[in-house]
């Protein structure tokens, strides 16, 4: 499937699994009083936090095809002298027509020093890019190839002796040509020279492979192999200058509606076993070729194709405000154990402080400054705006707090509308937890502290207070990483509908206590199936199909309809429910999120008191499965996704159903609201009626039956 797999949405018979198996509880009752205490919802309070794990980069966000295209890959974790043919395939039967060797003679440029040096002894020596194949093999295809769409083949060649033409196609796995050919004659230059806009067009929808053939004779050296399809986001926009992202993974990101981006990590940011490894800006922007490649903590080499610039060009397009991690001297403390900080008074510690400084004036600088003229050199001439910048992502520590100051005292020196956040460190308590939130309140009460935490379902659930007792007169929390961690190894904990209602649940108590936490974002975003380095992760993604998980849909549900206002209010209920009810006072909507994750169904009753006149029609939509442990899978995208229903509203009382297993949200207008049901921005998406059909039919658990039959809403008016 080419596309990201769209919702079922809209329908009053609706396929559902589950909803009339397992037992129906005594009804609950949900009072809500317009009149009732508020507390202000955070406009930052939903957002994405990204990071280069699970492939999430190169074969995944980012769009390019050819997997290793300067050649300079290394294999962090068993380095060997071939790993910068890695991606790449030669046939061995061709090794009497010609052969290869990784070249460092004539380099392309001081960030690009390795190429490929090409000797053809008879014609018909062919060269193979195998694309993003899984676990980094070369005995599969994969590139994402679709049929009618056109692909952008450039590359950088250096001339010795070669004279003859070379070919280039696109093949399937089993080496059927599924492309045009583009010939070139090869011309004597001893410089490098850059061949570009050379298109190849598919004619099949498979995983592929770029092929290269050589058809003459002599020495000639490649880099900087690219294959980009014409078609990706931001293509002929000047804003990305340098290549673009996967379309239908750019759109699984949009339908959230995020209001912040956090990037680049997570741990990449920080770096592992060697001060050199950690993440510097500096060499992701500009001139793809120039951008130095760097090791990454994960087990693999990162291209930087998609870089700082490329991240704050996103979080635009997303609508979504920047928050870049930056280095705090210190390695990831995780892995690097003692391995000595940098310190405030040495040289490197400086000209970190200075990277910080140039970053903030590369995103926000007017381009007579040296950064933001740089900025706009790249392809974006106005600011990016940016307000928050972190220090650190998992740091903890008496060194790390001594750096944070230097740092933060920096930054506000020039830049004190800059909003510093700081960490807590790894987990949701202990002793390094405490000790960081009894500096932050002794010392730094202006600033947002980033809490980290991967717990069980169960802890979830247990700890929808959490944030009650937080206090309102110190720092405000940014929980930048979290997901519920269902029993598993690193690779095979699950997305199931039990982590996300449990994460559900979660957030009904993030929007209570939204007065002291502003930010929260689930970690990992990404993950490409067959090259994971941990689970569970929110969006899944092979070369051809994205597939959302379960938590995935929670989480929109709760991102797309926030509010501004939290209402308290009242739920008496036997089944254990969890809810959650704000209102967009502009828009004039309310939404009642409410998470089951028992075994029993029940009634809810809800009462609307102090309110304006509701809309005759509301919205119900409802994530819900037979079983607690199902899951989506690439086989069956569909098996768990949100499905609504328009109801008709009378007066004054309303009463729908919570299945077991379910998150249920009900949207409503009131007074001279324009909502009207069945038009949600993002819930409701077409999909072709062969998806309906098996989103219906794929399992015998699930049956059509009618969610609602009766709703009545009964509205008691101010006098």
């Amino acid at each position: 499937m080419k596309r990201i797999i769209k919702t079922l949405v809209g329908c009053h018979l609706i396929g559902l699994s589950g909803l009339v198996a397992g037992a129906t509880n005594a009804p609950s009752t949900l009072t809500i009083d317009a009149n009732q205490e508020s507390v202000e919802v955070s406009d930052t309070l939903y957002g994405l936090f990204y990071e280069d794990i699970n492939f999430a980069a190169d074969g995944g966000l980012y769009a390019e095809q050819v997997f290793n295209r300067s050649f300079e890959y290394q294999n962090i974790l068993s380095q060997t002298a071939y790993d910068g043919l890695t991606g790449w395939k030669i046939d061995i039967q061709d090794s009497k027509k010609g052969q290869v060797q990784l070249d460092q003679s004539n380099p392309l440029n001081e960030n690009n020093s390795q190429s490929l040096k090409v000797t053809v002894k008879e014609s018909g020596f062919k060269i193979q890019n195998m694309g993003h194949t899984s676990n980094m093999t070369n005995d599969s295809a994969e590139m994402s190839i679709f049929k009618d769409e056109k692909y952008n083949l450039s590359f950088y060649l250096l001339n010795e002796n070669y004279s003859g033409k070379l070919s280039f196609h696109l093949e399937d796995g089993e080496g059927n040509t599924i492309s045009n050919f583009v010939d070139i004659k090869v011309k004597s230059n001893p410089d490098w020279t850059k061949i570009e806009s050379l298109n190849l067009t598919a004619t099949e929808t498979v995983g592929g492979k770029l092929v290269i053939e050589a058809d003459g004779q002599g020495t000639f050296n490649l880099d900087m192999v690219s294959l980009m399809p014409n078609n990706y986001w931001g293509a002929n926009e000047e804003n990305w200058k340098y290549g673009g992202l996967r379309t239908d993974l750019v759109e699984a990101l949009k339908d959230l509606k995020p209001q912040f981006l956090r990037f680049p990590g997570g741990c990449v940011a920080e770096g592992a076993y060697d001060k050199d490894n950690h993440y510097n800006w500096k060499e992701t922007i500009g001139p793809i070729e120039e951008r130095k490649e760097n090791e990454n903590l994960w087990g693999y080499m990162q291209s930087y194709g998609l870089g700082y610039h490329e991240y704050f060009q996103l979080a635009e397009d997303l609508g979504a405000k920047p928050i870049p991690v930056v280095h705090a001297g210190l390695l990831c403390q995780v892995r690097s154990g003692d391995l000595p900080a940098m310190l405030p008074s040495t040289t490197e510690f400086k000209e970190l402080t200075q990277d910080i400084l140039d970053l903030i004036e590369y995103a926000n600088g007017d381009t007579s400054t040296e950064w933001g003229a740089k900025r706009a050199e790249n392809g974006h001439k106005e600011p990016f705006n940016l307000e928050f910048i972190a220090i650190g992502n998992e740091n903890w520590g008496q060194q790390y707090f001594n750096n944070f100051k230097a740092l933060k005292d920096a930054v506000e020196e020039i830049y004190p509308e800059i909003t510093v956040i700081t960490t807590s460190g790894t987990l949701s308590d202990g002793a390094g937890f405490d000790y960081a939130w009894d500096i932050v309140h002794k010392r730094y009460p202006d600033t947002y502290v980033d809490e980290h935490y991967y717990n069980s379902p169960e802890w979830f659930l247990e700890n929808t207070d959490r944030y009650d007792s937080y206090r309102r007169d110190s720092a405000k929390v940014f929980v930048g990483e979290f997901a519920a961690h269902a029993e598993g190894n690193a690779t095979s904990r699950p997305n199931s509908l039990y982590t996300a209602l449990a994460e559900g649940a979660y957030l009904t108590g993030i929007e209570r206590n939204s007065d002291v936490v502003k930010m929260i974002s689930y970690a990992p975003l990404l993950a490409r199936v067959g090259s994971v380095q941990w689970t569970p992760d929110m969006i899944w993604f092979d070369s051809h199909q994205v597939m959302l998980t379960p938590n995935y849909y929670v989480y929109q549900l709760f991102s797309n309809y926030i509010g501004n206002k939290y209402l308290t209010s009242d739920l008496q209920s036997s089944t254990g429910l969890y809810h959650s009810v704000t209102i967009d006072e502009g828009l004039k909507e309310i939404y009642i999120k409410v998470i089951n994750v028992g075994d029993e169904s029940t009634t809810l009753d809800i009462n609307f008191e102090q309110f304006e006149t509701l809309k005759n029609k509301a919205e119900y939509t409802v994530i819900t499965h037979e079983y607690i442990d199902a899951v989506n899978t690439m086989e069956n995208p569909l098996n768990i996704s949100p499905q609504q229903s328009i109801l008709e509203v009378n007066e004054d009382a309303a009463t729908i159903e919570i299945p077991h297993h379910s998150a249920v949200l009900l949207r409503l207008g009131y007074g001279d609201s324009a909502f009207v049901a069945g038009v949600s921005p993002t819930l409701e998406k077409n999909i072709d009626s062969s998806s309906i059909t098996h989103s219906i039919l794929v399992t015998g658990s699930i049956v059509v039956i009618i969610l609602i039959s009766h709703i009545v809403l009964k509205v008691k008016q101010d006098k």
